[in-house]
């Protein structure tokens, strides 16, 4: 739990409040538990002192940067029209991602990606729980240079499925298109590819972007130690659409998302806190945040964590 906490006064002060008996009545009498007092020292520790840090703070230094960094991203200009790249993304200082919560997952992503076996994986999880966060997150970690040497400089590309396919009326077009795109971030050679919602190219009903079955297109490359692929869907679709076929099982590894607690989704909310406080000049204390997730759930019934959460925790903003 302390392991990021470096002020000697914040140990004593724990340690206090967790053997003293004064000071557990004081935290008794504020309506705050043992986890609560963890969740503030993190608050005061990695949210609060860390919009203070300087500028050449070590753990925001890029490790694996230079001029040689884009080299090995070959000619792909199909791909890059129907892609953005996370990577360059995420880069931006502007951008704060609420990873915390997801380190775990975070983790598995990236052992997934280096597997001798299968180098793809997709996230499990129902709608609003944060797989798009993790994928994020993870790019994050790559463009620091934080992650295993074999994943350094790559690059990785969310497809726009609806836009790739586009007007492609018949399954040789939707085909086509797909393999050109497959091809030319082979070719790059250090292209991983981030599709979300991937049961949509494995459905031909009505709710996919082809309206074909494109697991014959994708398989091959799926072998492929040239490229990686990362996809998101939710437990009845991978269900229904990948486990149920062997040849795509095998070439994925499957990552279970499943809805963070009320201690991670305050953690959660903690981490995004500054940024809506920012935006609308409203300030909230712990309790308020406690409260957020408790009613989270009456306010949004169809709704996952941290979803909802930080959906009440921005109308409260707006409103107040």
């Amino acid at each position: 739990v302390f392991k990021d906490v470096t002020s000697p006064s914040l140990w004593i002060f724990v340690a206090l409040c967790l053997k003293t008996e004064s000071l557990s009545r004081l935290l008794f009498s504020l309506h705050l538990k043992e986890e609560d007092l963890f969740n503030l020292v993190y608050w005061e520790t990695q949210v609060i002192r860390k919009k203070k840090r300087k500028l050449f703070d070590p753990e925001d230094l890029v490790l694996n940067g230079g001029i040689g960094r884009d080299w090995a991203f070959g000619y792909t200009s199909n791909l890059n029209r129907f892609s953005h790249d996370i990577t360059d993304f995420v880069a931006s200082p502007n951008i704060d991602l609420h990873r915390v919560g997801y380190e775990n997952e975070i983790m598995a992503l990236e052992n997934a990606l280096v597997t001798s076996t299968a180098k793809n994986a997709v996230l499990v999880g129902e709608p609003g729980i944060g797989k798009k966060t993790i994928v994020y997150s993870f790019a994050k970690r790559v463009y620091s240079g934080m992650t295993y040497g074999v994943l350094a400089n790559k690059h990785i590309l969310e497809l726009d499925l609806g836009a790739a396919l586009a007007g492609a009326q018949t399954e040789g077009e939707i085909s086509g298109r797909l393999h050109l795109i497959f091809s030319e971030a082979v070719s790059a050679g250090n292209i991983i590819l981030f599709i979300d919602r991937l049961d949509e190219l494995f459905s031909a009903g009505a709710e996919s972007v082809g309206k074909i079955d494109a697991s014959s297109v994708i398989l091959p490359y799926l072998e492929l130690p040239q490229l990686g692929f990362i996809g998101t869907t939710t437990p009845g679709l991978y269900h229904k659409l990948i486990e149920s076929n062997t040849s795509l099982r095998d070439h994925f590894s499957k990552i279970d998302v499943l809805e963070p607690d009320a201690p991670r989704v305050i953690r959660i909310l903690e981490s995004v806190m500054p940024l809506i406080e920012r935006k609308t000049g409203v300030i909230f204390t712990y309790l308020a945040l406690q409260e957020i997730v408790k009613l989270a759930g009456r306010v949004y019934v169809n709704k996952t964590n941290p979803e909802k959460s930080i959906d009440l925790l921005d109308q409260v903003a707006v409103n107040a």
